[in-house]
């Protein structure tokens, strides 16, 4: 007897889900599916952030090196055209260089020296980056 009326009591099943059951696992699914997505969607905007700050870099080093090897006299602005052509800088880049006398009055000799200020800008996203170097090229005396 004792047997019938525990057999009468367990009417719940074992076997299977339960609806609730199977609402509360989607919830957590989602809830970590989206943490992960939040996640790889990061990691993938900071990658292209460094990519793209790398090769802003490397063009101004390739610029800068060239300023070097190149005559005193030859380093004069507008030269923005001649660099994108012959380093091939992709259309996303602006470059600019100013040069400008520099004049120091602890020594009295001018046009000896020149700022040479190069400035990279690109867009990421909503926002303007901005690379800026500067440099002197100093006059070879001979």
């Amino acid at each position: 007897m004792e047997n019938e009326k525990k057999m009468k009591l367990n009417i719940k099943s074992n076997n299977g889900f339960t609806m609730i059951d199977l609402i509360v696992a989607l919830g957590v699914f989602t809830v970590f599916a989206s943490l992960l997505c939040t996640l790889l969607y990061y990691v993938y905007k900071s990658n292209l952030q460094t990519r793209m700050s790398a090769l802003a870099t490397n063009y101004a080093i390739q610029i800068l090196e060239d300023v070097d090897l190149i005559s005193y006299d030859d380093v004069k602005n507008g030269m923005e055209d001649y660099y994108i052509d012959k380093f091939s800088i992709a259309n996303g880049f602006d470059i600019s260089i100013d040069v400008r006398g520099y004049y120091s009055e602890k020594s009295a000799i001018q046009d000896v020296i020149k700022m040479v200020t190069l400035t990279i800008t690109y867009d990421f996203g909503a926002t303007t980056e901005n690379i800026v170097i500067e440099k002197m090229k100093v006059k070879e005396i001979a």
